[in-house]
């Protein structure tokens, strides 16, 4: 399954669960024609998904079965943690389904 298609699995679960506001963020840049190049997001690492549920901030890493982190989002999930947020690497919907429990009891 493609990266894209878990993410959308992933985000339209999310959006159905009570109490939470989720949305993905594009990470690959907006096309700036005027200049000619990407406009890159401020901030390098950043998770495919950003949501609020329960009181907890979680971003959420998508990957296929076989991707892995990049040091620049392996970096970013460290200090999101130690800032209190919750990360998770995501390789299927299991996969957030498998931490909702602990999100949503504290």
């Amino acid at each position: 399954m493609l990266e894209k298609e878990i993410k959308n699995k992933i985000l339209n679960w999310l959006l159905h669960q009570p109490g939470v506001f989720a949305f993905v963020c594009p990470t690959t840049g907006i096309w700036d024609a005027k200049r000619g190049f990407w406009r890159t997001s401020s901030k390098r690492g950043i998770p495919d998904i950003l949501c609020c549920a329960h009181g907890r901030f979680i971003g959420i890493e998508v990957k296929t079965p076989t991707g892995r982190l990049r040091p620049d989002q392996k970096d970013f999930a460290e200090a999101f943690q130690l800032a209190g947020g919750m990360f998770i690497l995501a390789r299927s919907l299991d996969d957030v389904k498998a931490e909702w429990y602990n999100i949503a009891n504290g």
